[in-house]
């Protein structure tokens, strides 16, 4: 189940993760990782006018912290210090398989977006 999981991800060019769903992080947090750095180099220069308001008095976007990724990174960081990330993501993805599992062998439900790694979507059959 994992080899082909990690299969697919090897054959992209990129991936994001958001920590805070498939981790377990209480705090909004999410990475993305590239196979060619030059695509963040270039990504990073793109401009983004939604985030930056030069019109309002209340804009402390070119001042805070949470406007970039060096906050996710933190968090992340810290959350691994405090917990073991690895253990977690193993307990989440060992429950979603079992959970997966009782949900195909039960016959009032059907298994929607089986491939999810973290999250086991069903509905409920209607007789």
């Amino acid at each position: 189940w994992y080899q082909r999981r990690v299969r697919v991800i090897y054959a992209r060019g990129s991936i994001t993760i958001d920590c805070h769903k498939c981790l377990n992080i209480n705090h909004q947090c999410s990475m993305l990782l590239v196979k060619n750095k030059e695509f963040l180099t270039e990504s990073s220069r793109t401009i983004a006018p939604y985030l930056f308001h030069k019109d309002s008095e209340n804009d402390i976007s070119n001042r805070s912290f949470q406007c970039g990724r060096k906050a996710d990174g933190f968090k992340l960081w810290f959350c691994d210090q405090v917990d073991d990330l690895d253990a977690q993501a193993t307990l989440i993805f060992e429950r979603n398989i079992k959970f997966k599992k009782i949900i195909k062998e039960d016959e009032r439900f059907e298994p929607v977006n089986p491939d999810s790694l973290t999250h086991c979507c069903f509905k409920i059959k209607v007789t």
